[in-house]
Formats: C-alpha cells, structure tokens, sequence
C-alpha cells in the first residue's frame, strides 16, 4: 500500500468562555533557577582591516561583564587566536560557526559581529553590525514560557518556548571618538605602563578603586592620559569598565557624599534623563551606586533607580535574556524596554517581536496573583504577533499566555486556530492540545468542546503512525438544498465497529457499529478524517491498519462515504 503524505487543514470555532473546576490551580511555571547566562563573545569581523574588530569586540565584553557577570566566567571573551580559523568559519557559515563556539565552551549564546570603518579620522564613523546565536541544547526550560495546571488527577504542564535561535541585529553607525571615550575603575591595584604589553616599564601604579579615563583602546589594553599628558596603558584584566551614561526617571531622588545610605544627602534633584557616569561601587547589602554629574552638582545615587547605556543594542537584549533566566522579572523588563527603544532596532521586526515576548513573560511571571493580570500585561504578546504575523510560534505564545491569565479558551482556540493554518506540523501547537485534553478530561476544566479536542488528538495519533488511505473518498450524490452546507452519510462496510474522527471546519467522533449508517450536516471545507476500529468491539481484525484520508465538501451538496477493508493475506 502506498503511504501519502499529507497537510491537515485545521479551522477551529470560535468557543465561549470555558468554566473551570473549583479544585483546579493554575500557576506560571518559573526559568530554572542559577542556570548560568553562560556568554562567548568572539573577535568581530573586521573586512576593511581597521584593527577595530579584537577592540570592539573586547569592549563589549568588558561592558557585558559589567552588565550581567556574577563571576569572570560568566562570559568569556574569544579572539582568532584562541580558535584556528575562527574568522574565516564566522565569515563563510556564520551562525553554524557561532553555534560550534558556543557549545565548545558550553554557553547559552554565542555574541559575534562585524565592523567596517567610513573614513580614516577621529570622528571616522563606524558600522556595526551585531549577531546573535543561541545554543538550543540549553535553551529550552530557560527562554520559555511555562504553565502548570493542578488537579485531582494530577499535573498538566504546558510550555511554549520563545521561537528562535538565529538573531541579525540592525546596523548601528557611532563615531570612533564617542566609543572609545569612556570611564573604568581598577579592581585591584593596577600598573600603568609605557606600552601596551606585560614587559613594558612601569610608569606609575593606580591603586584599587581608582577612577580613570581612557581616550582609545589598542589590542587588550587601555589608553589613559598621565600627569603630564604622558600616554600609559592599563591592561583591561585589570578595571571594570563603566557604562558612558545612566538613564533615570525619578522626579525626587537623593544625591549622596558617598555610595551607600550611611552617607548624608547633599541635594534633592530631577533625576530624569540620561547623565554621565563618574564611578561606581558595590556596596555589600545595598548593591551597586554610581556617581552621577547631575547639571552643575556630583553625588552618589542608588543603581536601582538608574538604567546603564550600552554602547550596543544586543547588549540590553542579552542582558534581558539573563535577567529573564535568572528570575530577575523586573530588571528583564527595563533591560528589554531599552533595546526596544534604540531606533536602529525597529529595523529588524523579527527581534523586536522576541523582545516583545520575553518582556510579556517577564510581566506574567512576577504577577501573583493572576487577579492582578492586566490586559497591557499580554498586549506584548499581541504586539509580537503585529510584527511577526507569520510565525506560528507567536499565537502559541499568546495562547498559553491567555489560557493562564484569563482562561478565556475562546480566544485561546483563536490562536491555536491560527497558528495551526499557519504550520499544521507545529510540534508545540499539537503538545498543547494534548495536555489541555488531558487536563479537560480529568475534570479540572469543564470543557463544553473536549469532542473537536479530543477528535484532533486522536486523528494526529493516526496520521503520525503506521495507517493505511480509506479506500475510497466521500461521493457526490446530489444536492442538498435545505442549507447552505452539506451532508454526508457515512456506512461501516467492516466487519467490526468503527470509531471516526472528523477535523475542520467542525469536528466529530462517531461511532458506527458493524453496517451501521449514520447521516449528519457538514459546513463545506477542508477535513481531515480517520478511522479505526472502536476500542469497544468485540471482534479486532489483526494486521488491519488505521485509515486517514484528507477531503474536500463543497456547499449545497450530498455525499456518501463507505468504509470497508481490504484485507492482507498472511504469509
């Protein structure tokens, strides 16, 4: 028997509002706690030969590991020379390269990019072109969205991953000068030297905490002006490099003597803005201050109350991810609303509608209780759904979103309907209406249409198992002039009982038992219908396979469909 290979076509119905069991729990299941936001940074690639790609590169990852690293090994930084042919790999398979990268070290992202140069001065302008790899042996139960239902009978889980693991960020154009020019405090105390390697004489020595200024970078090294304008390096192992500026939004914040709340407020100011950052500490107990030039005055602020620039998008984007991962909702949020309000990132819809969705599972996520679910708390997933209308993935999103939140199955079937025309093969889309079948049919949710649930299940077991065509396709009998739709009468010509599984434009189990017939009405469409024999019959035909068939009705028309068998010899 020849196996065909064919598309279900599913269109859902709209469904009122379901009722729930009394002893049913929903609840948002959390990111895995302390999975580290691993992040390799490769060597940019650098076409013009500027020099500018290592140096772009290793100032990124200093700001990354400014932005996100509990430890020195939360990103590693990787340069050609760590990997034969690193370049050339990234140039020629991009990210497949990246992909190798990141699993070689056992990161959850690969960060990699290209520099190219317009023009030879100081204010020469770069281009800067960021990419993005995530490594997907660790990124599912991390970037996604989770829900847990309990009931009597047990748990059903749910889960909808975040859809992607390739990001091609916009071109963003800056001046050399602008991105070199910049503040870092030592960590220790640190050598300043002549030139720009280990073996070079000692100027002078910066001790720990020390606020210098840099005005280039040169390999791994940074350029820092001496009493007397004498040029020294410092080694970047060395410092923390601080972001250039903070950006706040606080009416009434207090500017302080020094980093910490023992210290006496000098002055109540608008915090409101972006401002220049001159240092910054760690206090043990009240986390990171910064030392702000507010108009005319300097003071120490609380870091809770300011949001540091990065240099590049991706590097607020990365830094949602982090947060995310590690169930730092809030902070995910305000990380996110940076990337999105960088103008160069409204190029790439594709990234946006991402970070629409980790902002929203980030909002879902620090809600408790879901009394407090607002509709601006799911409208992210919806603004996703505006940029990306093709992608399946996103209405899942959002499904699982309002099933949580609102259990409004209506609007829920909404988007499984889509998501479903969109990719009828969608592993996550079937996953779901699996486990919300399981969870209706223990009872925990009153579900007034488990029948088309229940029909859809059981057909896709049949499709994606062994199964042989119906032997033949419903027949056109005559018109049907008592409405606008069709019937069909469908005959078991068996010799068991059969059960029948009918999914489109409405959806039927029927039972037939041996040359039984049955009539009903039909809206004209795409149906995908199945067969096998009836768990209940007596008499289980061996060696007979499950049958599927796809088939078209067209309106004001009768049709007939017979089943019957054509039986396998033994050998």
């Amino acid at each position: 028997m020849t196996r065909l290979h064919v598309c279900v076509v599913m269109l859902l119905v709209a469904l009122p509002s379901t009722a729930f069991a009394t002893n049913e729990s929903f609840s948002f299941v959390l990111p895995n706690e302390d999975v580290g936001p691993k992040v390799v940074v490769t060597e940019f690639l650098d076409p013009d030969n500027t020099g500018l790609g290592k140096v772009l590169s290793y100032l990124v990852w200093r700001e990354l590991l400014t932005a996100i690293g509990k430890s020195p090994t939360d990103v590693i930084f990787v340069p050609a020379a760590a990997m034969e042919g690193l370049l050339d790999q990234l140039k020629a398979t991009r990210h497949r390269a990246a992909l190798e990268v990141a699993q070689r070290y056992k990161a959850s992202l690969a960060l990699w990019g290209e520099v190219k140069m317009r023009g030879r001065s100081r204010q020469a302008r770069l281009l800067v072109q960021t990419f993005l790899t995530l490594n997907p042996d660790v990124r599912d139960g991390n970037l996604a969205l989770g829900l847990a239902v309990s009931h009597e009978g047990g748990t059903g889980r749910f889960q909808a991953a975040l859809p992607r693991t390739r990001f091609d960020f916009a071109r963003v154009s800056m001046r050399q000068s602008d991105l070199f020019a910049r503040r870092f405090v030592t960590l220790t105390a640190a050598p300043l030297r002549a030139a720009p390697h280990a073996s070079a004489v000692m100027i002078s020595e910066a001790p720990a905490g020390t606020v210098l200024e840099t005005t280039d970078v040169q390999d791994t090294w940074f350029v820092v002006r001496h009493s007397g304008g004498v040029r020294t390096y410092i080694e970047g192992r060395y410092v923390q490099v601080l972001p250039q500026r903070v950006a706040a939004a606080q009416r009434d914040a207090q500017l302080r003597e020094g980093p910490g709340l023992i210290y006496e407020s000098t002055a109540q100011v608008n915090l409101q803005g972006e401002f220049s950052v001159l240092a910054r500490q760690d206090r043990f107990g009240q986390g990171i201050w910064y030392r702000l030039q507010v108009g005319d005055r300097a003071g120490w602020v609380q870091g809770d109350l300011l949001q540091p620039r990065f240099i590049l998008p991706v590097e607020h984007f990365i830094a949602g991810l982090s947060d995310y991962r590690g169930r730092r909702f809030e902070s995910a949020h305000r990380e996110l609303t940076q990337f999105m309000n960088t103008p160069d990132v409204q190029l790439k819809s594709v990234n946006l509608a991402v970070a629409h969705q980790l902002q929203g599972a980030s909002r879902l996520s620090f809600h408790t209780p879901f009394d407090a679910v607002e509709s601006k708390d799911l409208s992210a997933f919806s603004k996703a759904i505006d940029l990306t209308p093709f992608d399946p993935a996103a209405y899942n999103l959002r499904a699982l979103a309002r099933f949580g939140a609102t259990r409004r199955l209506d609007d829920v079937f909404a988007d499984l309907k889509q998501a479903l025309d969109l990719d009828p093969e969608n592993v996550q889309v079937r996953a779901f209406v699996n486990t919300l079948v399981e969870v209706a049919e223990s009872g925990a949710i009153a579900l007034p249409h488990l029948e088309w649930l229940a029909a859809f299940v059981h057909l896709e077991r049949i499709r994606l198992g062994p199964h042989q065509l119906l032997q033949t396709n419903a027949r056109a009998i005559g018109p049907h002039t008592a409405g606008d739709g069709s019937v069909i009468t469908i005959e078991n010509q068996t010799a068991t009982a059969l059960r029948l599984y009918l999914v489109g434009p409405v959806s039927r189990i029927v039972e037939l038992s041996q040359g039984q017939s049955k009539a009903f009405d039909l809206t004209e469409g795409k149906y995908a219908l199945a067969a096998e024999f009836s768990p209940d019959a007596e008499d289980k035909p061996p060696r007979v396979r499950p049958m599927y068939s796809l088939q078209t009705y067209e309106p004001q028309t009768r049709y007939a469909l017979k089943f019957y068998v054509q039986w396998q010899r033994r050998r």
